[in-house]
Protein backbone atom coordinates (compact mmCIF):
# COMPACT_ATOMS: atom_id res chain seq x y z
CA UNK A 1 0.00 0.00 0.00
CA UNK A 2 2.79 2.38 0.93
CA UNK A 3 4.54 1.55 -2.35
CA UNK A 4 1.36 2.31 -4.34
CA UNK A 5 0.92 5.69 -2.63
CA UNK A 6 4.54 6.53 -3.36
CA UNK A 7 4.17 5.62 -7.03
CA UNK A 8 0.96 7.67 -7.34
CA UNK A 9 2.59 10.76 -5.85
CA UNK A 10 5.65 10.35 -8.08
CA UNK A 11 3.41 10.07 -11.14
CA UNK A 12 1.64 13.26 -10.14
CA UNK A 13 4.91 15.11 -9.62
CA UNK A 14 6.17 13.89 -12.98
CA UNK A 15 3.09 15.21 -14.73
CA UNK A 16 2.67 18.49 -12.87
CA UNK A 17 4.11 21.85 -13.79
CA UNK A 18 7.40 21.61 -11.99
CA UNK A 19 9.66 23.34 -14.51
CA UNK A 20 13.34 24.09 -14.26
CA UNK A 21 14.32 27.73 -14.35
CA UNK A 22 12.08 30.77 -14.12
CA UNK A 23 8.40 30.15 -15.02
CA UNK A 24 6.89 32.19 -17.82
CA UNK A 25 3.93 34.55 -17.22
CA UNK A 26 1.70 31.93 -18.84
CA UNK A 27 2.92 29.31 -16.35
CA UNK A 28 2.51 31.69 -13.40
CA UNK A 29 -1.15 32.08 -14.38
CA UNK A 30 -1.77 28.31 -14.27
CA UNK A 31 -5.22 27.75 -12.79
CA UNK A 32 -6.37 31.31 -13.51
CA UNK A 33 -8.44 32.66 -16.41
CA UNK A 34 -6.10 33.21 -19.34
CA UNK A 35 -3.51 30.86 -17.89
CA UNK A 36 -2.51 27.34 -18.77
CA UNK A 37 -3.74 23.99 -17.51
CA UNK A 38 -1.09 21.89 -15.74
CA UNK A 39 -0.76 18.28 -16.84
CA UNK A 40 -1.19 15.78 -14.02
CA UNK A 41 -1.82 12.11 -13.40
CA UNK A 42 -4.84 10.78 -11.54
CA UNK A 43 -6.03 7.33 -10.56
CA UNK A 44 -9.36 6.84 -12.32
CA UNK A 45 -12.10 4.97 -10.44
CA UNK A 46 -14.71 5.00 -13.22
CA UNK A 47 -14.96 5.17 -17.00
CA UNK A 48 -12.93 3.42 -19.72
CA UNK A 49 -9.59 4.01 -17.96
CA UNK A 50 -10.78 2.72 -14.56
CA UNK A 51 -8.03 1.57 -12.18
CA UNK A 52 -5.31 3.19 -14.26
CA UNK A 53 -3.14 6.26 -13.67
CA UNK A 54 -3.74 8.58 -16.60
CA UNK A 55 -3.33 12.19 -17.65
CA UNK A 56 -6.71 13.24 -19.01
CA UNK A 57 -5.45 16.77 -19.63
CA UNK A 58 -2.92 15.19 -22.02
CA UNK A 59 -5.49 12.91 -23.64
CA UNK A 60 -7.95 15.73 -24.35
CA UNK A 61 -5.30 17.97 -25.86
CA UNK A 62 -6.65 21.17 -27.43
CA UNK A 63 -10.32 20.14 -27.20
CA UNK A 64 -12.79 22.22 -25.17
CA UNK A 65 -12.93 20.60 -21.73
CA UNK A 66 -14.98 20.88 -18.54
CA UNK A 67 -12.66 19.95 -15.66
CA UNK A 68 -14.31 19.58 -12.25
CA UNK A 69 -12.01 19.51 -9.22
CA UNK A 70 -13.54 18.45 -5.88
CA UNK A 71 -12.31 18.50 -2.31
CA UNK A 72 -15.61 17.01 -1.14
CA UNK A 73 -18.20 14.68 -2.67
CA UNK A 74 -21.87 14.99 -1.81
CA UNK A 75 -25.41 15.50 -3.19
CA UNK A 76 -24.78 18.88 -4.86
CA UNK A 77 -21.59 17.67 -6.48
CA UNK A 78 -23.49 14.65 -7.80
CA UNK A 79 -26.19 16.90 -9.30
CA UNK A 80 -23.51 19.05 -10.93
CA UNK A 81 -21.77 16.04 -12.51
CA UNK A 82 -25.02 14.42 -13.69
CA UNK A 83 -26.08 17.64 -15.44
CA UNK A 84 -22.65 18.01 -17.02
CA UNK A 85 -22.89 14.39 -18.21
CA UNK A 86 -26.08 15.25 -20.11
CA UNK A 87 -24.45 18.30 -21.66
CA UNK A 88 -21.34 16.34 -22.67
CA UNK A 89 -23.43 13.67 -24.37
CA UNK A 90 -25.30 16.27 -26.36
CA UNK A 91 -22.24 18.34 -27.28
CA UNK A 92 -19.88 15.47 -28.08
CA UNK A 93 -19.83 16.29 -31.81
CA UNK A 94 -18.57 19.79 -31.02
CA UNK A 95 -15.53 18.22 -29.35
CA UNK A 96 -16.59 19.02 -25.77
CA UNK A 97 -15.13 16.64 -23.18
CA UNK A 98 -15.10 16.50 -19.40
CA UNK A 99 -13.75 14.75 -16.34
CA UNK A 100 -13.65 15.08 -12.57
CA UNK A 101 -10.60 14.99 -10.26
CA UNK A 102 -11.02 14.53 -6.51
CA UNK A 103 -8.21 15.96 -4.38
CA UNK A 104 -7.00 13.94 -1.41
CA UNK A 105 -3.98 13.97 0.93
CA UNK A 106 -4.07 10.15 0.75
CA UNK A 107 -5.49 9.08 -2.64
CA UNK A 108 -5.15 5.35 -1.93
CA UNK A 109 -7.46 5.50 1.10
CA UNK A 110 -10.08 7.46 -0.86
CA UNK A 111 -10.49 5.06 -3.78
CA UNK A 112 -13.42 3.10 -2.33
CA UNK A 113 -15.35 6.20 -1.17
CA UNK A 114 -14.92 8.10 -4.45
CA UNK A 115 -15.73 5.02 -6.53
CA UNK A 116 -18.94 4.52 -4.53
CA UNK A 117 -19.84 8.18 -5.10
CA UNK A 118 -19.32 7.82 -8.87
CA UNK A 119 -21.16 4.50 -9.21
CA UNK A 120 -24.10 5.29 -6.91
CA UNK A 121 -24.46 8.70 -8.51
CA UNK A 122 -24.39 7.11 -11.99
CA UNK A 123 -21.71 9.59 -13.08
CA UNK A 124 -20.63 8.91 -16.67
CA UNK A 125 -17.62 11.20 -17.06
CA UNK A 126 -14.25 9.82 -15.89
CA UNK A 127 -13.74 10.37 -12.15
CA UNK A 128 -10.34 10.02 -10.54
CA UNK A 129 -8.28 10.83 -7.47
CA UNK A 130 -5.08 12.83 -7.31
CA UNK A 131 -2.90 14.21 -4.48
CA UNK A 132 -4.21 17.48 -3.08
CA UNK A 133 -0.94 19.18 -4.04
CA UNK A 134 -2.68 19.83 -7.37
CA UNK A 135 -4.71 22.51 -5.59
CA UNK A 136 -1.59 24.37 -4.41
CA UNK A 137 -0.47 27.66 -5.93
CA UNK A 138 2.06 25.78 -8.06
CA UNK A 139 -0.82 23.74 -9.52
CA UNK A 140 -4.39 24.96 -9.99
CA UNK A 141 -4.28 27.48 -7.11
CA UNK A 142 -7.56 26.38 -5.49
CA UNK A 143 -8.36 28.00 -2.11
CA UNK A 144 -8.85 25.57 0.77
CA UNK A 145 -12.39 26.84 1.27
CA UNK A 146 -13.35 25.90 -2.31
CA UNK A 147 -14.88 22.42 -2.15
CA UNK A 148 -15.91 22.48 -5.82
CA UNK A 149 -14.06 24.22 -8.65
CA UNK A 150 -15.03 24.05 -12.31
CA UNK A 151 -12.52 24.99 -15.01
CA UNK A 152 -13.64 25.52 -18.59
CA UNK A 153 -10.72 25.47 -21.00
CA UNK A 154 -9.85 24.90 -24.63
CA UNK A 155 -6.58 24.97 -26.54
CA UNK A 156 -5.07 24.39 -23.05
CA UNK A 157 -6.09 27.91 -21.93
CA UNK A 158 -8.58 28.48 -19.08
CA UNK A 159 -11.55 30.55 -20.31
CA UNK A 160 -13.85 30.43 -17.27
CA UNK A 161 -13.51 29.35 -13.64
CA UNK A 162 -16.12 28.80 -10.93
CA UNK A 163 -15.34 28.27 -7.21
CA UNK A 164 -17.97 27.05 -4.75
CA UNK A 165 -17.81 26.59 -0.96
CA UNK A 166 -18.34 23.52 1.19
CA UNK A 167 -22.07 23.29 0.46
CA UNK A 168 -21.33 22.84 -3.22
CA UNK A 169 -22.99 24.75 -6.06
CA UNK A 170 -26.66 25.69 -5.77
CA UNK A 171 -29.11 24.82 -8.55
CA UNK A 172 -28.85 28.34 -9.96
CA UNK A 173 -25.05 28.16 -9.91
CA UNK A 174 -25.16 24.81 -11.71
CA UNK A 175 -27.34 26.40 -14.41
CA UNK A 176 -24.72 29.15 -14.82
CA UNK A 177 -21.96 26.53 -15.23
CA UNK A 178 -24.05 24.66 -17.82
CA UNK A 179 -24.64 27.83 -19.86
CA UNK A 180 -20.94 28.68 -19.85
CA UNK A 181 -19.91 25.11 -20.71
CA UNK A 182 -22.34 25.00 -23.65
CA UNK A 183 -20.66 28.12 -25.07
CA UNK A 184 -17.11 26.83 -24.58
CA UNK A 185 -16.73 25.10 -28.00
CA UNK A 186 -17.40 28.49 -29.62
CA UNK A 187 -14.42 30.24 -27.91
CA UNK A 188 -12.24 30.63 -29.92
CA UNK A 189 -13.25 28.65 -33.00
CA UNK A 190 -12.38 25.08 -32.10
CA UNK A 191 -15.36 23.55 -33.89
CA UNK A 192 -17.47 24.58 -36.86
CA UNK A 193 -20.46 22.63 -35.49
CA UNK A 194 -22.85 25.13 -33.86
CA UNK A 195 -23.61 24.57 -30.18
CA UNK A 196 -27.23 24.49 -29.02
CA UNK A 197 -28.54 26.23 -25.90
CA UNK A 198 -27.61 24.58 -22.59
CA UNK A 199 -29.48 21.39 -21.71
CA UNK A 200 -32.39 21.83 -19.27
CA UNK A 201 -31.34 21.58 -15.63
CA UNK A 202 -32.18 18.42 -13.67
CA UNK A 203 -32.05 17.99 -9.90
CA UNK A 204 -30.86 14.44 -10.44
CA UNK A 205 -33.97 12.65 -9.25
Amino acid sequence: MTRFRGILILLFLAGSIGIAGEPTDFQRLAGQIGGGVPSYQMRTVSGPTMNRSVCLVCRNGDRPVVMVVLREVGPNQRILLRNLDRLLRRERETGLRGFCAVLSPDPFREISRVQTFAFNGRVEMPVGITPDALGDRSGLDIPRESATTVFLYNEMVIRRRFDFGSAGPTHDEIREVLRAAAELPLQPSFSTTPSEPAAPFSDGR
